[in-house]
């Protein structure tokens, strides 16, 4: 089984602003009913200012969206949703059905299980655009010496438009078109090896039933997990300072293998993963304090066939960033990286898009 890696780097997770007021998603449109007539800036403003305690579903947002009056509203508006994506959902969404019994559950993950296999082993070559909006707050920094800065709220840091070409089951990502000076939150594996990951390690580990839930498609069913770190197949990857005295800035990488709990939404009938959500447990005193991946999954036709794969994805972490100061003025010596004490968050919101068929021609000319 592949591992499945997520790369975060200089992150953050869900972390609210300060002084945000927790509102449910009935009250967010209220708000935004409220204010339907104020200017772009000042709706932004407003909804910066939130932090919801459930769920924003896709389809929830998508028909928000079109009452928001502008780009900054609608992006204040992204954030809160992709915020709140490991959230449960509203009451409203939870069906009061009583949960299957123990048969009937094993035959769901049976078709699930099947489905996965399926899954990793039907898919065709092919080619995708992932577009990534990247996020970030900016915790207050207090440097001996130096000008303290304040707390920035979370903001964007750059967008990134890239082919990722899924090929004899791997996945190859083009290089990033972020600012170089940008270390942005990425990840690895959600074209397949994600599903296989974690229904190998959750059937290894604890996997139990949560509840039936109102999907956008019909009813779902959805199930809880939890891996520790002895079963896992979970690796995260983030900068930590190098060991030598070098002036050497760049960061050195660190890998490590986690315990990880989420949620599966399945389709009873089918066993179909429409929805998954993976959060790895951290302890309080590590550099990465909390991280996330949250994947949505749609239909899509490659070459003429209908396949389920990723639409979109949600990226979040929570975590100490590494600062360079001093140095490199005359006389100055070696700058060097420092942790900093308080903790960022970060948050990428991906969309994929443009599948198509992977194949090459070849042409004879006489």
């Amino acid at each position: 089984m592949r591992t499945l890696a997520a790369l975060l780097t200089l992150a953050g997770f869900m972390l609210p602003a300060y002084g945000a007021r927790r509102v449910t998603v009935e009250e967010l449109e209220q708000t935004l009913d409220a204010a339907h007539n104020f200017p772009d800036g000042e709706m932004a403003r407003q909804l910066s200012d939130l932090e919801l305690t459930e769920r924003l579903s896709r389809p929830q947002l998508d028909r928000l969206e079109t009452d928001v009056p502008g780009d900054k509203a609608r992006q204040a508006l992204m954030i809160l949703a992709d915020s709140s994506a490991f959230l449960d959902p509203p009451a409203t969404e939870i069906l009061a059905q009583p949960a299957p019994d123990g048969a009937a559950q094993r035959k769901m993950l049976a078709l699930t299980v099947n489905y996965v296999t399926r899954t990793l082993h039907q898919l065709p070559n092919f080619l995708a655009t992932r577009v990534t909006s990247s996020f970030e707050d900016s915790p207050a920094e207090t440097i001996p010496g130096a000008m303290n800065a304040p707390y920035q709220p979370i903001h964007p840091v750059g967008d990134s438009n890239v082919t990722v070409t899924f090929r004899d089951g791997h996945e190859v990502v083009e290089k990033s078109n972020f600012d170089p000076r940008v270390r942005p939150l990425t990840t690895a594996g959600v074209f397949g090896p994600i599903l296989g990951t974690v229904v190998v390690d959750a059937a290894r580990s604890k996997l139990v039933w949560g509840h039936w839930e109102q999907g956008q498609t019909g009813v779902l069913a959805v199930f809880s997990y939890e891996v520790p770190k002895e079963t896992s197949h979970y690796t995260i990857t983030y900068d930590s300072i190098p060991s030598n005295s070098t002036c050497a800035t760049t960061p050195q990488t660190f890998s490590e293998v986690v315990a990880y709990h989420g949620e599966m939404a399945v389709e009873p009938s089918s066993g179909t993963i429409v929805r998954l959500t993976l959060l790895a447990d951290m302890k309080p005193n590590e550099f990465t304090v909390n991280s996330g991946i949250e994947v949505e999954y749609g239909q899509v036709s490659i070459g003429g066939k209908d396949y389920l794969l990723p639409t979109r994805s949600v990226t979040t972490s929570f975590a100490h960033a590494l600062l360079v100061h001093g140095g490199w003025g005359h006389g100055q010596g070696c700058p060097t990286l420092a942790v900093m004490p308080g903790l960022q968050r970060s948050l990428n919101d991906v969309v994929f898009e443009n599948y198509h068929v992977f194949r090459s021609d070849a042409r004879i000319v006489p």
